[in-house]
């Protein structure tokens, strides 16, 4: 029986003088994966505001920092995800020119294609469970880490426009409706959405990049199942 993800609402809570002004960019980085997450939360200055735990036994975690929003996952205590949500009006950016190869570049002034020489784009769908059941959640794209990037996976949330449109409908013609067929988890490599994920550059590579995550999650494949595939397309639920 599936169960029921529970998020537990807390409280804000006032970030300590020394901590009010901590950067986005210390915090979002590959440098946080695998700190413990003690350590994460003294870095933010406050605890979540919400939090949950996924089907594949990752807690998530939920922050407001200096008005951003930053989302951690840990596991065993430690980080193994850490990402935001990017806004140049709200001051939410990050610098990101090591990550795309270019000077004085921040994640506000980015579209996807700008990531694509760090490895392939994988376009996503959360409305087929089996490609996102233990990885993509509610991301656009992931780029899967590999041994020159320390297994660190990118994953990009883009503004959807019509050509996201135009992508979905292309899936669902071909036959990708996200049926009980395709209920069974896979990992990224067997996810069947990959095939066309070269019409899917073509029609995305230009959205801009409204959110960003580093990850490492190839240990955690071997723990998906079928329970899992439930409970993390209810991801969007607390995301």
């Amino acid at each position: 029986m599936m169960r029921k993800v529970t998020l537990l609402l807390i409280a804000y809570a006032t970030s300590t003088p020394s901590l009010a002004n901590t950067s986005l960019n210390k915090i979002v980085t590959p440098k946080l994966l695998g700190t413990n997450l003690r350590y994460a939360e003294h870095l933010i200055g406050s605890p979540p505001m919400r939090d949950g735990v996924d089907g594949v036994g990752v807690k998530r975690y939920f922050y407001n920092l200096n008005g951003c929003s930053v989302f951690i996952g840990s596991k065993d205590d430690k980080v193994v995800s850490v990402g935001a949500y990017i806004s140049e009006k709200n001051d939410c950016d990050i610098d990101v020119s090591e990550i795309v190869n270019k000077p004085n570049t921040m994640a506000s002034t980015t579209i996807l294609s700008d990531y694509a020489h760090r490895g392939d784009l994988h376009f996503t769908n959360t409305n087929i469970p089996s490609c996102n059941a233990c990885r993509e959640g509610e991301f656009n794209a992931i780029i899967d880490g590999v041994g020159a990037l320390n297994y660190t996976d990118i994953r990009l949330i883009s503004k959807e426009t019509n050509q996201w449109d135009k992508f979905n409908q292309y899936l669902y013609s071909s036959g990708m409706d996200g049926d009980a067929r395709m209920a069974l988890p896979m990992d990224g490599n067997s996810c069947p959405l990959r095939k066309y994920d070269g019409i899917g550059y073509k029609l995305l590579s230009n959205s801009k990049v409204i959110g960003i995550e580093f990850g490492r999650f190839g240990s955690l494949q071997p723990q998906c199942n079928g329970e899992a595939v439930h409970e993390l397309n209810l991801r969007h639920d607390y995301l």
